[in-house]
């Protein structure tokens, strides 16, 4: 008699015989047990050094004092592999890669960021508009995994984008930093008040949209705000 993993196991061998998967870079038919990259190509991605990030958050975080600490996972590389997991997660609808980054990041990084004991992890929000146009907010799929699998308190209610700014993927810092003020507001004040908040997002590149959350977050009482991405950009 089988057993439920064996069970699990062909069940999952059936699903890739009638629906075959393929890796999102090379197009190689993914294995039972692969998810949306080969293992050749998950062995590209690369990591973020803690220097790397150290650097980062003194550039573009450390002046102002909103964000106090930067934490991020996987090094983003223009046509590489890690482009095709967030491109198929930001523009074609896998929302499974959100949930595939939030666990990576919380097998890494959760030990770390629990001695810091926070009190909420919550994503970068997006507005309703183009929450509409997208049908869900990115970042939210990997922070609820991520506090999911960190035994972390989540809520994506704390904070708000009460402005619709453009895209900033072609933006400068400057731009960028004038199109994201006073994007966000903080729905129940009491609730942070004194508290550590992690705030989740895809992709670090200038720090702008971080730091506009820290603003806002701080003014609001919290004592310490960690920012949190799935990637860092090179």
């Amino acid at each position: 008699m089988l057993n439920s993993w064996e069970i699990k196991s062909w069940y999952n061998q059936f699903l890739d015989f009638i629906f075959p998967r393929f890796c999102f870079q090379c197009t190689t038919k993914l294995e039972s047990g692969e998810l949306f990259l080969c293992g050749s190509c998950l062995e590209k991605l690369k990591f973020v050094t803690p220097d790397k990030v150290e650097f980062e958050y003194n550039k573009s975080l450390a002046e102002q004092s909103y964000v106090d600490l930067l934490y991020s996972l996987l090094l983003f590389e223009k046509d590489k592999p890690v482009q095709k997991l967030f491109h198929q997660l930001k523009y074609k609808e896998k929302i499974g890669v959100g949930s595939f980054l939030g666990n990576m990041m919380a097998f890494y990084l959760a030990e770390k960021i629990g001695t810091l004991k926070p009190d909420y992890v919550i994503p970068v929000p997006l507005h309703r508009i183009k929450k509409i146009e997208r049908g869900y907010n990115q970042s939210d799929k990997i922070a609820k995994k991520f506090a999911e699998v960190s035994g972390m308190n989540y809520s994506k209610k704390i904070l708000k984008r009460k402005k619709y700014t453009k895209s900033q993927s072609m933006m400068h810092s400057k731009e960028r930093k004038l199109n994201i003020a006073d994007a966000f507001k903080v729905n129940k004040p009491d609730v942070i008040i004194g508290k550590t908040i992690v705030v989740v997002d895809d992709i670090f590149t200038t720090g702008s949209t971080l730091q506009e959350c820290g603003r806002v977050l701080k003014i609001a009482g919290a004592k310490k705000v960690i920012a949190l991405t799935a990637a860092l950009a090179n």
